[in-house]
């Protein structure tokens, strides 16, 4: 029997001397708070810096999103990354960046239409389902989990939990299984700002309003010996800083909060270690900060150094954990089929020809996720995803498209409001009525009303000769009215009118996609001017029915066609009127760049009537941002060159959607006009203007407060909202 108790004792021997080798395991609980949560960033470098592995992580909203990506394992330094380069303002916004807009879709941005767009279907008016839409935080979700579906989240090169809250019970609901990005995506719906995540029967929001530090669920899976415990929530506001109704729905959400996670801080040992960063005025609102959130992050944990040395593992032993954790990589399956869910409006081949998925090869992820965005952009969906299925031993992709609640017929309102000092003012009401997917070519028709002074109406039907074919036939009809004034060289009104324009249109072209279109074709126009004050004789000759043979260019990259930041806008028309000598050429270009918070653009003009001078034809220029300080269209002519410099830069920023933010800024002007037949001459020589102006970009629209000045003109004040510059 020495032999026995001789083994017993070398085996109680070991197993003491491996204790004492082996390092004690570490789990780590992530607490939501929305961009608060990037400190998580910086508590996971540190711990990296100082070969600490993490056993295992339960996290929680943006404790989740973190959490989940390490577990996954997506490399630190492509997670921050990820962040800083992501495009918050169209994450938060739900908005697709302008460049990528389809031109059909973008066509009527500069008319000074609301943000909001209704809808009619079945004789009811439809509204948009929510204040923002969640199709781009899902994409970039399902693109960072590189859209793993694992069968136990224990499986993972780190074993993962995250909670959820069931909207309808008020009950958290844990994640071990299935979708990364869905537990993901679900754990993070914070109520109002992201669209709740149906999963059966139960809608599931924000894991905070159940279990904001979800401690309990590494307790009960006993995956480590130690909890680091890390809370980014928002503090309690003090009374003194409860002012608003916000506040008080703020402090509300806090206050439940603050109830569920003391319950949580009550099942930590002492052995177990709370950090909690100290976030000074960075707020749960700036995602553009990820990193001055992670170096937050980064300080916090310094004080721990001593106590999470113990946790640490030898060079070699981490450098063979990280290595693990890193290559993990999911399953990409092979696609079979594709199948497209029905539709109620829109082609539901047109979805399916425009999908890049070879059947029989692996899904291409990265390539399918562009052409949905690019598909998404067209503003017909409210979301477009896809799911993975097996069926009968094949993988079925299936395309989930959930068209606009307001479609097809789209319905704008706006207004533009122009006054200045020298008593001039203007007041518009606009609407628009747009019905998509008239067959299954994508046909639409387009209506717009404009009542006021310069008014109108007009009706198009535009039709691609196929849904995948760029070119395409319209045909048009309206009528507007165009005020004008006529001056004397002293700028004084000599002469008022109203020209009115009736036309008929038909055009072939070619889309250029999100870059603009091109169109030839040929318009019937009847021209005739009512005065109302001064000449009779001016305009005494109403014109009958004149045929005019055009063809235009238009490019449109403006990130903003408002308030540009970045991009550029050309546009080239010539029209020649048949069976007459008078030939127009009309040409603009304007281009914007932002350096820092700086925003520079340089814009220029220039319009020539060749042949007979047709005073129909007349180019004007006069007004605000287009010589500031003479009369609207004083300056009157057969030819135009005008040139303009403006800078402006962001004062204070607005929150999405509500707006861009507010804008200070200045404007250098110079133009000229040359004779035209039968119109006064005003003014034969280079003009120097300037303004100054504060504006904000809202959801009316820019709103304009400036004072311009130009050579031969008194110093104006102007208040423009909606301005076609």
């Amino acid at each position: 029997m020495r032999w026995l108790k001789t083994a017993v004792v070398l085996a109680l021997f070991s197993s003491v001397a491996i204790a004492q080798t082996t390092p004690p395991r570490l789990g780590l609980v992530l607490g939501g708070g929305g961009a608060r949560g990037f400190a998580h960033l910086g508590v996971l470098k540190q711990l990296e810096a100082w070969r600490v592995p993490v056993a295992c992580i339960a996290g929680t909203s943006a404790g989740s999103l973190i959490g989940g990506f390490y577990a996954s394992g997506m490399p630190l330094p492509a997670m921050e990354r990820a962040f800083a380069t992501a495009d918050w303002d169209g994450i938060l916004s739900g908005r697709v960046p302008r460049e990528q807009v389809p031109y059909q879709r973008k066509r009527d941005d500069y008319k000074n239409y609301f943000d909001v767009v209704l809808g009619v279907r079945n004789w009811q008016f439809q509204f948009p389902r929510g204040a923002i839409n969640s199709q781009k935080i899902d994409l970039f979700i399902r693109e960072l989990t590189r859209d793993a579906e694992v069968a136990a989240f224990d499986r993972l090169p780190i074993p993962f939990e995250a909670v959820a809250t069931d909207l309808t019970t008020g009950e958290a609901v844990v994640f071990r299984q299935g979708k990364l990005a869905t537990a993901l995506r679900a754990s993070m719906a914070v109520p109002g700002l992201f669209d709740p995540v149906a999963q059966g029967e139960t809608l599931l929001v924000d894991g905070g309003l159940a279990r904001q530090l979800p401690i309990e669920n590494l307790k009960q899976k006993r995956c480590a010996d130690v909890l680091l415990v890390v809370d980014v929530g928002s503090d309690n506001l003090a009374p003194q800083q409860i002012k608003t109704v916000f506040d008080v729905l703020a402090q509300t959400t806090n206050v439940g909060i603050m109830q569920n996670v003391r319950q949580q801080l009550a099942l930590l040992t002492p052995a177990d270690m709370v950090l909690r960063p100290e976030l000074g005025a960075l707020s749960a609102a700036d995602f553009r900060k990820s990193a001055e959130f992670a170096v937050k992050g980064e300080q916090a944990i310094q004080p721990l150094a001593a106590a999470l040395q113990r946790f640490a593992v030898s060079p070699e032993a981490y450098q063979a954990w990280k290595q693990r954790r890193e290559q993990w990589q999911p399953h990409a399956p092979r696609v079979d089929q594709v199948e497209v869910k029905p539709l109620e409006i829109a082609n539901r081949e047109w979805i399916k020809q425009a999908l890049p998925v070879t059947t029989g090869q692996p899904l291409d992820q990265p390539q399918l996720h562009q052409q949905i965005e690019h598909l998404f952009a067209g503003g017909d969906f409210d979301r477009l995803n896809y799911r993975l299925d097996q069926r009968e031993q094949h993988n079925i992709l299936t395309i989930e498209a959930l068209e606009r609640a307001q479609a097809p017929n789209y319905l704008r309102f706006g207004l533009s409001l122009r006054a200045d000092t020298d008593d001039s003012s203007d007041f518009n009401l606009l609407f628009s009525h747009r019905r998509i997917w008239l067959n299954d070519a994508g046909g639409e028709w387009r209506n717009e009303l404009e009542l006021g002074r310069g008014g109108g109406f007009s009706t198009e039907w535009f039709q691609p000769f196929s849904y995948t074919s760029p070119y395409f036939f319209a045909l048009g009809a309206g009528r507007n009215a165009e005020p004008f004034s006529v001056y004397d060289i002293d700028g004084n009104e000599y002469s008022r009118y109203n020209l009115y324009r009736n036309y008929l249109r038909a055009e072939v072209g070619v889309n250029l996609g999100n870059y603009g279109e091109w169109r030839t074709g040929i318009e019937r126009n009847r021209i005739s001017a009512e005065r109302k004050v001064g000449d009779p004789s001016l305009f005494a000759n109403e014109r009958g029915w004149l045929t005019q043979f055009s063809s235009r260019l238009l490019i449109d990259q403006f990130d903003n066609p408002r308030l540009p930041r970045q991009g550029y806008f050309v546009s080239a028309e010539l029209a020649h009127l048949l069976g007459e000598d008078s030939t127009v050429l009309r040409a603009r270009g304007d281009w914007a760049h932002t350096w820092g918070k700086q925003t520079w653009r340089v814009s220029g003009r220039y319009a020539q009537q060749f042949g007979r001078a047709a005073e129909v034809n007349a180019f004007a220029l006069g007004g605000f941002l287009s010589l500031s300080g003479l009369k609207p269209k004083q300056l009157l002519g057969s030819r135009l060159a005008f040139a303009r410099l403006m800078s402006y830069r962001q004062i204070a920023a607005m929150s999405q959607p509500f707006g861009t933010g507010l804008y200070a800024g200045f404007s250098l002007e110079a133009g000229r006009v040359w004779e035209g037949q039968g119109l006064i001459q005003v003014r034969d020589e280079w003009v120097p203007a300037a303004s100054a102006f504060v504006v904000t970009d809202t959801l009316l629209g820019p709103l304009f407060l400036g004072v311009g000045h130009a050579k031969g003109g008194d110093a104006t004040g102007y208040l423009y909202l909606g301005v076609d510059y």
